[in-house]
This record gives C-alpha cells, structure tokens and sequence, in this order.
C-alpha cells in the first residue's frame, strides 16, 4: 500500500465516491501506529470473544495433535497467514472509518458554507 491511497482508492470503488483527491492519508503512518496500539495494548477482550478464542484453541489443539510433523508446519503456515489476513481486514475496516468520517466532515463543512451563503 502506497500510504493508504488504495484503501481511499478502494473506498471509492465500491461506495462509488470520488475521494481520492478530497481527502489525504499524509498520516497514514500515524493512523497505522494508532491501529496497532489500539489491536496490542488498549483494546481487552469481550467474554464473548474469549469464549470463542478458548473453543478455537481447544479444538485446534485436538485436530493439532492427530497431525504428522508435516501436516503441523502446514497448519502453522496456515493459522499464521490467517493472522496476516485478520490484521489486513481490521486495518482496511479502520482505515474506512477513518475516510468515512473525513467524507461526512467535507459533506458537514459544504453544508455550512451553503448556509452562510
């Protein structure tokens, strides 16, 4: 990603919106920064969550232990790539945040300038 211009890229190809010149992501780094702190040190976990966590890591340990050594590193491979997309997803979904929330400010100031108009 290219400072975060292809998420407001994708953005704007499936809310069919023209962004991509309206609203700058110069800070995309902090937001990153931001995103990863919030993901390791602020955000702690619903009951529910945990619930779940626990019955994945039960049942995963089970069908683990059935493994040869080879199937083991494939399922390593596996469970780290599924890291790697969860981490892709939830920063694409706080990125959109991010633009939406910019979007409805230009709409917001548009709308008071008419006003004062």
């Amino acid at each position: 990603m290219n400072n975060g211009k292809d998420y407001i890229k994708h953005f704007d190809e499936i809310f069919e919106t023209n962004l991509i010149d309206k609203i700058s992501l110069k800070n995309f780094e902090t937001l990153k920064l931001i995103f990863d702190t919030f993901g390791e040190d602020l955000y702690k976990p619903t009951p529910k969550y945990e619930n779940i966590r626990n019955d994945y890591i039960e049942i995963s340990s089970k069908l683990e232990s059935t493994f040869t050594d080879e199937q083991k590193e494939l399922h390593k491979q596996i469970y780290n790539l599924n890291g790697l997309m969860t981490e892709e997803l939830e920063l694409h979904l706080f990125i959109f945040g991010y633009i939406l929330g910019n979007g409805l400010k230009l709409e917001v100031k548009k709308e008071l300038i008419k006003d004062e108009e």
